[in-house]
């Protein structure tokens, strides 16, 4: 048996099949850097300070009515017009150019919440023509859809500071769950970061299990400098918005917002929801948004269902052994005497809403049909 070669007499035979010498090795391939320059790396930078990493890929996830459009929306409007994010937070560069891609609902994104963010902000007419939206339809994952949004950007002027992507999955043929499609998505989505020298923003739905990521693939979650848990009660009219991961950065920060209606239009009829900065929206624990009338119920009539329906755990795989359960539908039963909307149909809606969200905040789990506190 032949004796293994050395690194050194590999390297020989690889240059001698290349028709190299040992002395002149031949030019490298790849960049590589020496630890003499690590100090002099750049360190991350904010278009929006603690919160949108600038030249970066940044993500606001959350459940549905979680105001995550409205969070965007405000960023966008702050961007484009150069006014400190919520009256307290500085715009690197001063005002740019912003792309808002509204793959659901676009004209009332456009029509409604923009325009009501800039009425309600007294925002001077030619600034307010810094921010425009996409018409049609674009799939990040495809490269030819990307090349073109390039070329056509480069050619209105590039300089575009901040380009919105909401929702991610209606940017995305395919399944998001798919290995290539989402690998295909975030080259899309680094391609115009690379050539636009642009900051991005998606938004993009949690799971129905699992609420304490972005759903899809880990590929899509994992590429994100930037991540920001959306949290929102319709009823209490609030939002929170919380650090989950500030690539090389410290990751740890909380913004709790009521939500002030104003009208605008020149009749004063026209309506939107503006997010203000408010200390006293807080987070009990130190890790959820405070519960809404709604989710109030809920918990409420968990326990009447445990306490008047409860039986012992059937231990199946990821339930407890040694809890009392209950059924969704003995908790349901419990629940919609309490609720405040008018008709059941929309009372079941409320309580299908509100029990994900206290799934997705930790104060019951579900198993099949089974239910449990967390005891939190």
């Amino acid at each position: 048996m032949a004796e293994p070669l050395t690194n050194t007499q590999a390297f020989e035979e690889f240059l001698e099949d290349k028709g190299g010498q040992a002395e002149q090795p031949p030019p490298l391939h790849f960049d590589y850097i020496p630890y003499s320059e690590f100090d002099s790396l750049p360190a991350p930078e904010f278009l929006i300070d603690g919160f949108l990493v600038s030249n970066a890929a940044n993500l606001i996830f959350g459940a549905s009515n979680s105001y995550k459009t409205m969070l965007a929306v405000d960023a966008a409007c702050s961007i484009a017009t150069g006014r400190d994010w919520q009256g307290e937070r500085p715009i690197k560069g001063g005002p740019g150019r912003v792309l808002y891609i509204a793959t659901e609902g676009r004209n009332g994104v456009c029509r409604s919440r923009i325009r009501g963010w800039m009425e309600h902000h007294d925002v001077e007419a030619e600034l307010r023509q810094n921010i425009e939206a996409f018409r049609g339809e674009i799939f990040i994952n495809e490269p030819e859809h990307v090349d073109h949004l390039i070329s056509d950007l480069i050619a209105k002027g590039g300089e575009y500071k901040l380009i919105v992507v909401d929702v991610a999955a209606g940017t995305i043929s395919g399944s998001e769950s798919d290995d290539e499609t989402a690998k295909a998505w975030v080259r899309g989505i680094q391609n115009l970061i690379e050539h636009l020298q642009t900051t991005i923003l998606v938004l993009h739905h949690t799971g129905w299990v699992d609420q304490t990521r972005a759903r899809g693939h880990t590929h899509i979650w994992g590429s994100f400098d930037g991540r920001f848990k959306a949290d929102g009660s319709s009823d209490d009219l609030i939002c929170t918005l919380t650090v989950d991961r500030i690539k090389d950065a410290e990751s740890i920060g909380f913004f709790g917002f009521r939500l002030d209606e104003v009208r605008f239009g020149t009749a004063g009829v026209e309506t939107t929801l503006v997010p203000v900065l408010d200390e006293s929206v807080q987070m009990p624990n130190g890790n959820d948004a405070r519960l809404g009338t709604n989710m109030k119920a809920l918990v409420e009539s968990l326990d009447e269902a445990i306490d008047q329906n409860g039986q012992p755990s059937p231990g199946f795989t990821g339930m407890p052994t040694n809890a009392t359960v209950t059924t969704v539908g003995a908790w349901e039963r419990h629940t919609l005497p309490k609720l405040p909307q008018e008709d059941d149909r929309r009372k079941r809606q409320a309580f299908k809403r509100s029990m994900k969200g206290l799934v997705g905040k930790g104060w019951a789990k579900c198993h099949g049909e089974y239910v449990w506190k967390t005891g939190k």
